[in-house]
């Protein structure tokens, strides 16, 4: 079966949210199951190559996205990859960190012979200020924890823990979500706290 997005098309993507919808099929996110699956979203996505692969060369490097060109220069392919030694959660925000910098900085840029063809991100990241490599991090925080879908899953965890005369802490409910999202507790307190929910974690 043929892949069903073409780069032009990603090219109308202003966000996650949007993308989301795109791949997906539907405009109500509550509707997405949770942990969002990447690697169904990158299945859909033509010209696309995921790779887990080791990589002596990139070994200290958390992924890249490469644009692979035919030698007349139209781009042939989009790779993506993550490092295989680092945990599941964080190979997953690092796909949607690339994904990020695939609707910002590539696909806009994809057509320029002077383009940048190769971004390369480091375990360390989160520590590169700079607005390409946050917007990036937004981007796949937004694409993994959907603020529609977080809103719905928070919902119902709380009407569950009163149903149940249950009280739990911040910190609890942190977990409980972190896991339900399969991200990192960082990134879902971070979310959490981006979206209003929490002042601090």
């Amino acid at each position: 079966m043929a892949n069903e997005v073409t780069f032009e098309t990603l090219k109308s993507v202003k966000d996650a949210a949007d993308f989301l919808k795109l791949l997906s099929g539907t405009n109500d996110l509550t509707r997405l199951e949770t942990p969002i699956n990447i690697s169904a979203l990158l299945n859909k996505i033509d010209l696309i190559e995921y790779s887990e692969e080791p990589s002596f060369e990139y070994f200290d490097k958390s992924g890249y996205i490469k644009v692979i060109r035919a030698p007349n220069g139209d781009p042939r392919k989009i790779k993506i990859w993550c490092n295989p030694a680092e945990s599941d959660t964080r190979k997953r925000f690092t796909a949607g960190h690339e994904l990020g910098h695939l609707v910002f900085d590539i696909l806009p840029n994809i057509d320029k012979s002077n383009a940048q063809d190769e971004i390369t991100d480091t375990y360390h990241r989160d520590e590169q200020k700079g607005f390409v490599e946050m917007r990036a991090n937004r981007f796949s925080g937004q694409l993994l924890m959907p603020a529609q879908l977080v809103s719905s899953k928070l919902q119902k965890l709380i009407s569950l823990l009163k149903k149940e005369n249950r009280n739990i802490g911040k910190h609890e409910i942190i977990d409980k979500l972190a896991s339900v999202f399969s991200v990192s507790r960082d990134a879902m307190g971070m979310r959490l706290k981006t979206l209003g929910y929490i002042k601090s974690f």
